[in-house]
């Protein structure tokens, strides 16, 4: 299933389908804890645009005060994307902002806006 959303709104739905597994798991520990070691699905553009996007802390990404990510980490970008290249190298972006995460996906394509798997 894919749906629209921005940056902000994909790490806070991932987050909470991460939470529902892990929970759905709680009896079973190596479940639940391989459900925390889980990474986000990548974000997919309608042109084939495809980044991993992810924060957690294990991740390069920062929380502002209120405890919300203002930085992500993103992976491996196909093809490369320039946005991205003071951020990083080696296909991997660190402490990138959601505000240019979010102005990659949409330079994608010109009339595609992002669209992240969400899974099951």
């Amino acid at each position: 299933m894919n749906t629209i959303m921005n940056t902000a709104e994909f790490i806070r739905v991932t987050d909470l389908l991460k939470k529902e597994k892990i929970a759905k798991n709680s009896g079973n520990i190596f479940a639940a804890m391989m459900a925390m070691r889980e990474n986000r699905p990548e974000a997919i553009c309608a042109d084939g645009f495809k980044m991993s996007i992810q924060a957690s802390e294990d991740h390069y990404c920062q929380k502002d005060d209120e405890g919300s990510y203002v930085s992500v980490e993103v992976g491996f970008p196909s093809p490369s994307e320039p946005l991205l290249d003071e951020y990083g190298d080696d296909g991997v972006y660190g402490y990138v902002p959601l505000t240019v995460v979010d102005a990659t996906v949409e330079s994608c394509s010109m009339s595609s806006k992002p669209l992240y798997p969400i899974p099951a």
